[in-house]
């Protein structure tokens, strides 16, 4: 579900109206009317596009006028602006149409509202900060009462920050415009403070996920993980290629492992081969949780059917176990028996193509 800023019934009661140093009341519209107002501005026919740009821009007039305006001065066709706008929501936000008379860009409208907040709760600022790097959609709450803050206090940023429209908030669960995140996303980057609040990311997404993501008898961690995957996925996309952290590794590595235990070998395969590039990078080759990470994906080719894959793997792993640990370490026992396990799944592989051959 995404928020709406604001219609002008709500406006009064959520207190929108609160801001008035620059800012204006922002209402919605249907989006039939949208789409007719997206193509009589730029002149263009591509209803479907035109639908599309719609919805993305969630039918707020301000931000269709400032499209459409640009669409026609800059003779860009609605899908490639939309592309763009999907790629780079703050930067296309901030492009307006030459001689365009309005002062009230989509994101000079929520630059007010932020400075508005900061005023009134500091925490609020905080809580959204940390918002923007997650996935915009349905992040349980209680991962943000893990903020050194306090439950009562993020509890009251999250009111403040509902009253303003810039978040949607029920009893269990956050959300927020996907296109609010870009725009603080671009100013931490261009402030310097990307990285810190990204941490911060880290660490409540650390604190809030299960210990364990394949406990076999205890499955009450599942829906928890369910509901993290995709601000997990979302951090991860959002953080430079060369991060050092080591704790979002671990955090996705325990994702792939849920989701291998979810019968998603395919998923966790790639999860785990990103996991092992990072770990390489940032905790060296030889370091026991890029060891288990390894050992991790070679299940997970074994599970997927992948029975070469997997006992390459784990013969490379197998060696390396024994170079660094001896022929006695519980690792390196462990890396043997599973790559005797997988000789023998190869083993019955091979009986069974030949069983078939013969009948035929």
């Amino acid at each position: 579900m995404r928020i709406r800023l604001s219609s002008s019934s709500t406006a009064t009661k959520t207190g929108w109206t609160r801001i008035t140093d620059g800012c204006v009341r922002i209402e919605t519209l249907d989006p039939q009317a949208a789409i007719e107002l997206l193509l009589a501005l730029s002149g263009q026919q591509d209803a479907h596009a035109a639908a599309e740009l719609a919805e993305e821009l969630d039918y707020l007039p301000l931000a269709l006028h400032q499209a459409g305006a640009y669409l026609h001065q800059s003779r860009m066709d609605i899908a490639t602006y939309l592309d763009n706008l999907r790629r780079d929501p703050a930067g296309t936000l901030q492009r307006v149409a030459a001689g365009d008379p309005s002062e009230h860009t989509v994101a000079r409208v929520w630059s007010v509202t932020l400075a508005r907040i900061a005023e009134e709760d500091r925490v609020a600022v905080k809580v959204l900060n940390v918002l923007s790097w997650l996935a915009p959609d349905d992040l349980p709450r209680d991962v943000l009462h893990h903020l050194s803050d306090g439950q009562a206090a993020v509890d009251h940023a999250l009111g403040v920050l509902a009253s303003y429209n810039m978040i949607d908030l029920t009893a269990e669960t956050v959300t927020v415009h996907r296109l609010v995140q870009a725009v603080i996303r671009a100013a931490a980057i261009a402030d310097g403070s990307a990285t810190a609040t990204q941490q911060e990311a880290i660490n409540l997404l650390s604190a809030a996920a299960p210990d364990n993501p394949i406990d076999p008898i205890d499955h009450e961690g599942w829906p928890r993980w369910a509901a993290l995957l995709p601000h997990i996925h979302a951090l991860g996309s959002h953080l430079p290629a060369d991060h050092q952290s080591a704790a979002m590794l671990d955090i996705q590595d325990n994702a792939a492992t849920y989701q291998l235990s979810q019968g998603r070998a395919a998923t966790a395969i790639a999860g785990y081969q990103r996991v092992l590039t990072n770990r390489q990078r940032v905790q060296g080759k030889d370091h026991p949780a890029t060891l288990a990470t390894r050992h991790y994906l070679a299940l997970a080719h074994l599970k997927a059917g992948h029975i070469a894959d997997a006992i390459t793997q784990l013969d490379q792993l197998l060696t390396d176990q024994r170079r660094i640990h001896g022929d006695n370490h519980p690792d390196t026992l462990l890396a043997r028996h599973v790559l005797a396990d997988a000789h023998r799944v190869a083993r019955q592989q091979r009986r069974r193509r030949r069983i078939a051959r013969h009948r035929r």
